[in-house]
């Protein structure tokens, strides 16, 4: 249970999600997850875009801690080293 349950009082943030946690969202603290996606460029004949090279669903409401791994996965795909040193 994450500190906003607590805070709340709440012993099961969603009876059919056992995973979820409480977030704090524009509409108020709800159950949910963060997402994270890396795009990298695209250059192709036909134009250039950008392409998710790594995407990844986590129950944590704190983005600190999710770079490094999005930034592996992306070097994985792509097959190249960003030389970051984790």
């Amino acid at each position: 249970m994450n500190r906003l349950a607590q805070d709340h009082r709440l012993t099961r943030v969603n009876p059919t999600d056992q995973e979820a946690q409480l977030m704090e969202e524009r509409q108020g603290i709800m159950p949910g997850y963060n997402v994270q996606a890396i795009a990298s460029p695209l250059v192709h004949s036909s134009g250039n875009g950008m392409l998710i090279t790594a995407a990844d669903v986590v129950n944590s409401a704190a983005d600190s801690g999710q770079l490094v791994p999005m930034l592996e996965q992306a070097e994985e795909m792509l097959g190249e080293s960003s030389g970051h040193s984790g």
